[in-house]
């Protein structure tokens, strides 16, 4: 059922304390109903269409952080990752995910290698 799987997905994002994007679960659940119900429809050969691919669900978020009263970016979840790596974030830095920049997160707090693609 597919509310089965969307209900999975948001607890399961919501055991780990991180958010997936809007479109990485669209796309999980397009797939999945087309999963449970692409083979229920049979066409005879001379009626079955061609399906052209979907584009690429980019999944990776893009970021803004805060430091010293200063709000930089957009800047992708593989760049704050090698800032983070690189201790590059004052003590202090915020970080808030493009989608939602109302809601400020502590630098630590963020393992960005989860939103890579």
């Amino acid at each position: 059922n597919i509310n089965v799987i969307a209900l999975e997905a948001v607890v399961s994002t919501q055991s780990t304390g991180y958010q997936e994007t809007y479109e990485k679960l669209s796309h999980e659940i397009k797939q999945a109903s087309e999963d449970i119900f692409g083979d229920a429809e049979e066409e005879s050969n001379s009626s079955k269409r061609v399906k052209l691919a979907d584009p690429p669900v980019t999944t990776e978020l893009n970021w803004y952080y805060k430091s010293e009263g200063k709000t930089h970016g957009p800047l992708s979840s593989s760049e704050m990752f090698e800032m983070q790596n690189k201790s590059s974030f004052k003590p202090g830095t915020t970080v808030c995910k493009e989608t939602n920049r109302e809601i400020f997160y502590d630098v630590k707090r963020i393992n960005f290698d989860d939103y890579i693609d």
